[in-house]
């Protein structure tokens, strides 16, 4: 039985394409996106080890008929198509508070609560909505905290109607394994502000909106 690969194929999409557009923003910039593709990209190629790790794990539950990774990564297939006219009014970069959100998350990780991650991940997620051109990846990771802990319980209890082990212990160390990344994502943002200032939508624009299906509201 051959079982999906959805973390692999999470990174390897998202390398595929934005080492497709990266030319395309290179030339829209006048070169100012380099920084950031460069920074990303390199990122991204050094997640795939640990992609197969993650994987891994969550096989046992996947050939038993819980499909934990299938709805928390979305395909980056619903990445939106490439416009190279379309422009945005982003206003002034703003500086946020990213340690104050990273220790909130990580302290509400260590509550191995799901409903308080997504209560903390909601209330940081509206903010970053205040300033939606800008800090995309930090965005990005943030809403895909939010849905491993959505989907938390639905696998939890998917697992114990099967005789599995309680997958939370899994999911809190992959939640964990995000905010590892929060410092370099920050790095991606903060190289491509000078491109977002612009009105280019660089990285908004090849992110699909993780809580897109889900009927979120964000309070602005």
């Amino acid at each position: 039985m051959s079982l999906p690969h959805y973390f692999l194929d999470h990174i390897t999409e998202s390398i595929s394409i934005n080492s497709e557009r990266r030319p395309f923003y290179k030339k829209l910039s006048g070169g100012k996106s380099e920084n950031g593709f460069r920074i990303l990209i390199a990122l991204e190629v050094l997640m795939v080890p640990s992609t197969w790790f993650w994987d891994k794990r969550c096989a046992y539950y996947q050939k038993n008929g819980v499909p934990l990774l299938k709805d928390e990564l979305v395909s980056m297939n619903r990445t939106p198509d490439f416009d190279p006219e379309k422009r945005v009014s982003p206003g002034p970069f703003p500086k946020i508070p990213w340690k104050d959100f990273k220790k909130k998350l990580s302290l509400a990780i260590n509550t191995n609560d799901p409903a308080e991650i997504v209560r903390v991940a909601k209330i940081i997620i509206d903010e970053m909505h205040t300033y939606p051109h800008y800090y995309p990846m930090t965005r990005h990771l943030v809403e895909s905290i939010y849905r491993f802990a959505w989907f938390a319980p639905e696998r939890e209890k998917a697992a114990s109607e099967k005789g599995l082990k309680n997958p939370r212990p899994l999911i809190i160390s992959i939640m964990k394994y995000h905010l590892v990344g929060f410092w370099f994502f920050m790095k991606i943002d903060e190289a491509s502000a000078p491109v977002h200032a612009e009105g280019i939508p660089m990285l908004t624009s090849e992110l699909p909106d993780l809580l897109a299906d889900m009927n979120i509201v964000h309070k602005l």
